[in-house]
């Protein structure tokens, strides 16, 4: 996919899950669930992109992260903050099958879910990637 169109899918998960975060959060957590695991995979991609890593046919798989194994099959090049970007993905896809597909989650433990998302937008905007809402 081309780096536009990763721009316009991340404008769209962050529209989402903003408007998501002013409802029931319990209510509401598959779908934050998915914005999240989204719009971090956009995030990575459009870093990949502009540091002219991978090309327009490369797809990211969010279950990647969840393998060490798999990451380093996948992802073999090195990136600005590899390291930190991986864990933070890492921790935030684990989480996600359990809010979009398992029994409701107590309501406190979504914001740690949402702020390990917006420490990870804060590295990527470190390296010029920005949310452009």
């Amino acid at each position: 996919m081309k780096i536009e169109n990763h721009q316009k899918r991340l404008k769209e998960n962050l529209d989402v899950l903003e408007e998501s975060l002013t409802k029931n959060l319990v209510e509401r957590q598959s779908t934050i669930g998915f914005c999240v695991s989204a719009a971090s995979i956009h995030l990575i991609e459009i870093l990949l992109h502009k540091k002219n890593i991978i090309d327009s046919s490369f797809v990211l798989k969010h279950e990647w992260f969840k393998s060490k194994n798999k990451l380093n099959d996948k992802l073999h090049f090195d990136f600005p903050k590899k390291t930190k970007i991986l864990l933070f993905m890492k921790e935030i896809q684990e989480k996600r099958n359990d809010l979009c597909y398992g029994s409701p989650k107590p309501e406190k433990d979504i914001p740690e879910y949402i702020e390990k998302f917006n420490k990870l937008k804060e590295i990527f905007g470190s390296l010029g990637v920005k949310d452009e809402k």
